[in-house]
């Protein structure tokens, strides 16, 4: 019980593989400035006494309710999740919206299943201010609505999205206008980062992601293209790509030829494709 340590002001968690949860009372230290990573396990992994697992009904652990009123926090979160939850409504209840001082967040889903994980992501939802995001083993088919929201998230300088096991499309990442790195690894059901837009207009209104300088697109053996509507389609013909990107690097994708949308990367100073074994060659506006 550390609801006596309201003093506290940085808990450090570092390399802890077998820790399963967090201690009752830890909501209390709302003093609390720094923390390294928060474990939440769900209904069915949270409640076993691990010096005696038989007492498991009236075992207490720290919930992610823990978190609601920590909202001095600064810098970097990470929450690990796991287990069976019961609503989107436990995710709510950490009130990451709430803590303004988070720079950075990352989600990282060790079990669970895909519906636990879609209710626990929409539950996340960050504060507004967030500069960074990662979002790790995501199980979920669809995409929470607060990651498509680009004016809600107009603060996002880098973007880490790996190992996610279902999701054949991503949000609509490209007007984040201050984005500088995005990082796509380890998706292998992925197709297009984005789907076809409801507006083609919108394809030529503004430069995709303006400020973009690294990408990194790695283990995607689906990925097909940027979007479902290609750049050199005649709605998206004057769409300026990545007027700012100067390292991209592909690898182990499925790619049989290079997308359009890379075409005419003027600021680019960095390639690297790396075991693409179905790439037939390399296009033409590499080679000029």
């Amino acid at each position: 019980d550390m609801s006596k340590l309201v003093k506290l002001r940085a808990l450090r968690v570092i390399d802890c593989e077998k820790l399963r949860h967090m201690p009752v009372g830890l909501g209390n230290c709302t003093g609390l400035q720094k923390l390294d990573v928060f474990v939440a396990k769900g209904q069915s992994l949270g409640r076993t006494n691990p010096n005696n697992p038989s007492d498991s009904d009236d075992y207490e652990v720290g919930r992610l309710v823990e978190l609601n009123r920590l909202n001095n926090l600064k810098g970097k979160l990470r929450i690990e999740v796991d287990g069976k939850w019961s609503s989107e409504s436990e995710a709510r209840a950490a009130n990451l919206q709430g803590k303004e001082k988070l720079t950075a967040l990352e989600i990282k889903f060790v079990g669970g299943s895909s519906r636990d994980n879609e209710m626990m992501l929409q539950g996340f939802q960050p504060n507004a201010n967030l500069m960074d995001l990662w979002i790790r083993g995501y199980g979920g088919e669809r995409i929470p609505s607060w990651i498509d929201d680009n004016d809600y998230l107009s603060n996002l300088e880098q973007i880490t999205i790996s190992n996610w096991r279902t999701c054949v499309f991503l949000g609509s990442f490209g007007r984040l206008r201050r984005l500088k790195l995005l990082v796509i690894v380890d998706l292998p059901n992925l197709e297009y980062i984005e789907s076809t837009t409801t507006d083609p207009s919108a394809l030529s209104a503004a430069p995709l992601l303006p400020s973009l300088e690294v990408l990194r697109l790695k283990s995607l053996p689906k990925w097909k293209g940027w979007r479902t509507t290609c750049a050199s389609s005649s709605s998206g013909a004057g769409a300026i790509i990545f007027p700012r990107l100067r390292y991209l690097e592909l690898g182990r994708v499925g790619l049989e030829i290079v997308p359009e949308e890379f075409q005419g990367l003027s600021s680019l100073e960095y390639l690297q494709i790396s075991d693409c074994n179905l790439l037939k060659g390399i296009p033409e506006w590499v080679e000029s």
